[in-house]
């Protein structure tokens, strides 16, 4: 079980606030104060995103898993935010990971994924720097909202809130999302290999990534641990890939001169 803060506040003193964590000295307490939550663990954080609360809890809790940041704030109508803590590095430093000792187990070996975006017509989504993603794989598939990167963090770390949710016919989805009136903006295809890694306690996942323009990594978990195994390996702020896969692609064909691509692999 990890640590658990209670962090009161006033009505309204949140207004132009921004919060990191931990905020408060820890009760190191082996129960949650609040074990009746569905949003609770909170592992030994490095520093919560800057992240302004638009609500008024009377307190907040924050809690941290692998790959993600949770907070739940106790208001009339609960608010769950998740974020995705990730990190994005040329594949080829899958090898400097073994090099720096560390033991990588496989938790889902390689598999090929098929990934739509979808944006409505005036590319809202786009504009705002959000996604709605269906992801089919051999199991069914994933539908994914990811929010906007939060870029004054000061991290090298990309953190945005997510928001997933298994399926089983992602096919079927899309359709609906198009009578809804999301349309189909952007495909991009890979093949996906999936491994643990648990550094003092901390699961982090390891995803190697093989897409038509080249091999990928991406590192998830808590984020002060993803900057140890960063450091240990030797790898730096310059090593890190900050675009995702669509604007990886944009970039290439705008170099190309020609209109955006399909991101996917020659039949």
């Amino acid at each position: 079980m990890g640590e658990w803060e209670k962090v009161s506040l006033e009505p309204g003193q949140h207004q132009g606030r921004q919060w990191h964590s931990p905020i408060l000295p820890l009760s190191h307490s082996p129960t949650p104060p609040f074990a009746h939550s569905p949003i609770l663990p909170l592992s030994h954080s490095p520093i919560l995103p800057l992240f302004p609360l638009p609500f008024s809890p009377s307190y907040l809790t924050l809690s941290q898993g692998a790959g993600i940041i949770r907070l739940a704030a106790a208001t009339p109508d609960l608010m769950n935010t998740i974020l995705e803590i990730e990190v994005k590095l040329n594949g080829s430093n899958l090898e400097r990971l073994h090099q720096a000792g560390f033991e990588l187990t496989q938790v889902r070996p390689r598999h090929f994924e098929d990934n739509w975006l979808l944006d409505s017509p005036d590319r809202r989504l786009l504009q705002e720097g959000s996604a709605l993603r269906v992801r089919a794989t051999s199991r069914g598939g994933l539908v994914t909202y990811k929010g906007v990167v939060h870029e004054n963090t000061g991290s090298m770390l990309k953190i945005r809130e997510e928001i997933e949710s298994e399926i089983a016919e992602p096919e079927r989805l899309v359709d609906l999302f198009e009578r809804l009136g999301f349309h189909r903006t952007f495909r991009y295809q890979k093949f996906r290999t999936v491994y643990g890694l648990v550094v003092d306690g901390h699961e982090l996942e390891v995803e190697f990534d093989e897409t038509p323009i080249g091999d990928f990594l991406e590192i998830e978990g808590d984020g002060q641990t993803v900057l140890r195994v960063l450091k240990a390996a030797g790898l730096s702020e310059s090593d890190i890939i900050r675009e995702s896969y669509p604007e990886l692609q944009a970039a290439r064909c705008k170099q190309r001169g020609v209109p955006l691509e399909d991101l996917v692999f020659e039949e």
